[in-house]
């Protein structure tokens, strides 16, 4: 699924024009131009690949790197607009103004990118960002409270939503940037930030940690999603199947890409 996002943001803009290959003819099936982008690379390139911070194939695949940061405006290289904290937009309750922001957000990144050309900077995504940041905020000793939208999982699911479609935009066959929903799930109940392990009955999942990421999945259609650093009852997020194949997958239909 990495790679069908690769294609879908990279389009005629990193890829030549020429049809030579299958892979490039834009005119021809997604799941066509996967098939032949994948028989031509061996296993070690894909994994190579799938790195925090990939290196090209030459002559196949470019350069791409899926670490940007942009939760209230793209972060690097160099100089962007400055927009509230994720809390103070959160605090409008307007998901449209949440949408033009993230649009002037997507603009300049996109815009950087284009201007920066083959000289990309490795470790400033400009096409794909890890926002925006939709746990449960209840309890403001949680370090991370300013990067969330607060404690309202439906409140948060919809300013998601909104938040996703400014980000990659309303074109029909290629993505303007990738959003990234963090961190699944239950992230913000913990003891340590970085080694808690969340123990949470089927109720209080469902109805308080998912909600605004399901929301942001089957509304938003946000093609990224990002693993929690802990663990949900007993089992680490990132290699957790009931999170990652039983509900994203199979239950609510995601078919974008899952990090660490």
């Amino acid at each position: 699924m990495f790679f069908k996002s690769l294609v879908h943001l990279c389009g005629a803009a990193l890829f030549c024009a020429s049809f030579a290959q299958p892979y490039l003819n834009t005119s021809l099936p997604l799941s066509q131009r996967l098939t032949d982008l994948m028989g031509r690379l061996s296993t070690a390139q894909k994994i190579t690949l799938l790195h925090d911070l990939p290196n090209a194939v030459t002559g196949l695949v470019p350069n791409f790197d899926i670490n940007g940061e942009a939760l209230h405006g793209v972060m690097r290289p160099g100089w962007f607009t400055v927009f509230p904290s994720a809390l103070g937009m959160a605090a409008s309750w307007d998901t449209a103004l949440l949408k033009n922001t993230t649009t002037v957000i997507s603009d300049e990144g996109r815009a950087r990118y284009n201007e920066l050309g083959s000289n990309q900077v490795a470790g400033a995504a400009l096409l794909a960002f890890w926002a925006p940041v939709i746990n449960m905020a209840r309890d403001p000793r949680w370090g991370r409270t300013g990067e969330c939208y607060g404690e309202d999982p439906y409140l948060a699911g919809k300013l998601a939503s909104a938040f996703v479609k400014g980000m990659q935009g309303s074109d029909t066959t290629y993505i303007k940037c990738n959003a990234t929903l963090k961190h699944f799930a239950v992230y913000s109940k913990e003891n340590g930030r970085f080694s808690s392990n969340a123990i949470v009955n089927e109720q209080v999942l469902r109805e308080y940690y998912l909600e605004a990421f399901r929301i942001g999945v089957q509304e938003g259609k946000v093609r990224a999603i990002m693993t929690s650093y802990a663990s949900f009852n007993g089992i680490p997020s990132t290699g957790n199947k009931r999170l990652l194949t039983d509900i994203l997958k199979t239950e609510w239909g995601f078919d974008g890409y899952v990090c660490s």
